[in-house]
C-alpha cells in the first residue's frame, strides 16, 4: 500500500537525495510529495508532487499546508525546518483534520526544544552533558556573566535563549583577529575587541542570550528515530568539515552520544525523527550545542550509509514493529555532484 510522506523545507543541498532515498525504499511504496517557499528549489524534479507554499511563520501556512495534503492525498507530513515543526504541532488537529498523520512530538515538548534555557536546563537535571552556560536578561547581567565566562574560559558563544535556526550566534575567540563566517553566515566568530566595537549591541537586540564556554572541533550530529519514549535508532556522525556538511561525515561508534541519544528519547518521550547537534570543550568531552525540533538536513546521509530511518519510521506510522539497531560500519560518506534530466 502506498504511503504519501509530506515533507517541507526541501531546498536544502541534501533534499534531493532524501527524496531519492525514500523512493527507492524496497519495503515501503513511497510517494513523495515536496513544499517549499522557493520554487526553484531542486527537489521539484526529484518528488512525485511539488507546491510553492508560505514561510512557516507566514498568515495562511497551515492553511496551504493542509490544502496540499487534501490535493495529494497525504498520510503523514514530516516537518523538516524548525519554523515549521513548531507551527504544524501547535496545528496538529487542523493537520489530522485534513487527513494526515504529523511525524514529530507534541508542541509542549518542541518549544523546551526552541528555549536553550529549557533544553539546557532539562538535561542538566537529567546528567546529560551541556557546556557552562548562563542565562542572561539584562545588559547589566550580561557583562557580569560575559566577564566571568571570560575569565574561566578565555572565550566565550553568546547567541538568543530562544532561536530557530542557529541564527545570530557570536563566538569569541583568541586565536583569530578581526571575523570569519561559519554556517552560511548565521554565526561570527570574532576577537574580543571587534565583538566589544562592532557586535554586542545587536546581541543584545536578541535578548534573553545564552552565554557559555565556547565548544570545540570536532563537530557531531546524532540522528535519533524514536517511539514512544524509546530511540529505535541514534547515529552519531562526525562533520569532516566543521564549518558546515558540504565535505560529508564519518560514521563511527560514539558509544557516549550514543547512549545519550537513547536517555533524550526517554527523557523526553519522543516519537518520530530529530537531530542532536555536539561539539566538544577543551578538555575534549563533547556537550550538546541543541536538540533541534525535527530531523537535520542531511539526515539522508546515514539513510545512504544502510540505516533504515525513513523505512523504519513509515513502518512505526504503520504499527509495525521495528527492533533497535546496531549503528552502521564505521565509514564515510561524501557528496558528489550529479545531474538528472527534467
Amino acid at each position: 500500500m502506498t504511503c504519501t510522506l509530506l515533507m517541507t523545507s526541501t531546498g536544502g543541498v541534501y533534499s534531493a537525495q532524501t527524496i531519492l532515498s525514500a523512493k527507492a525504499s524496497r519495503r515501503h511504496d513511497i510517494r513523495v510529495v515536496a513544499v517549499n517557499a522557493d520554487g526553484s528549489a531542486q527537489a521539484r524534479h526529484f518528488a512525485d508532487a511539488f507546491a510553492v507554499v508560505p514561510l512557516g511563520n507566514a498568515p495562511g501556512y497551515v492553511d496551504e499546508i493542509c490544502d496540499v495534503i487534501k490535493k495529494h492525498g497525504v498520510d503523514l507530513v514530516l516537518p523538516c525546518s524548525d519554523e515549521e515543526a513548531l507551527v504544524l504541532a501547535s496545528s496538529r488537529q487542523q493537520i489530522e483534520d485534513a487527513g494526515a498523520k504529523l511525524a514529530c512530538t507534541d508542541i509542549e515538548t518542541l518549544r523546551i526544544f526552541s528555549d536553550k534555557k529549557k533544553t539546557y536546563a532539562a538535561l542538566q537535571q537529567a546528567g546529560i552533558p551541556v557546556p557552562d552556560w548562563a542565562y542572561v536578561t539584562s545588559r547589566d547581567e550580561f557583562e557580569t556573566t560575559f566577564s566571568d565566562l571570560l575569565a574561566s574560559h578565555g572565550e566565550v558563544a553568546v547567541r538568543p535563549a530562544v532561536s530557530r535556526g542557529g541564527r545570530n550566534v557570536y563566538v569569541i575567540r583568541q586565536d583569530i583577529q578581526d571575523i570569519e563566517s561559519y554556517l552560511g553566515g548565521f554565526e561570527l566568530h570574532m576577537d574580543l575587541e571587534t565583538f566589544r566595537r562592532d557586535y554586542v549591541d545587536a546581541a543584545l537586540e536578541c535578548l534573553p542570550l545564552i552565554l557559555a564556554e565556547r565548544l570545540i572541533t570536532p563537530a557531531f550530529d546524532s540522528d535519533i528515530l524514536a517511539w514512544r519514549g524509546k530511540a529505535i535508532h541514534v547515529i552519531p556522525r562526525q562533520r569532516i568539515d566543521h564549518t558546515g556538511n558540504s565535505q560529508g561525515y564519518e560514521i563511527f561508534e560514539q558509544k557516549m552520544i550514543a547512549e545519550t541519544g537513547h536517555k533524550i528519547a526517554e527523557l523526553f518521550n519522543l516519537s518520530w525523527l530529530y537531530d542532536v547537534d555536539w561539539m566538544t570543550n577543551k578538555s575534549g568531552e563533547p556537550r550538546i550545542v541543541e536538540i533541534n525540533p525535527r530531523p537535520s538536513g542531511s539526515f539522508t546521509v546515514p539513510i545512504i550509509a544502510g540505516v533504515p530511518l525513513l523505512d523504519d519510521m513509515i513502518s512505526l506510522f504503520r504499527g509495525e514493529d521495528v527492533e533497535p539497531a546496531d549503528p552502521p560500519r564505521e565509514q564515510m560518506v561524501i557528496p558528489f555532484n550529479a545531474l538528472k534530466v527534467v
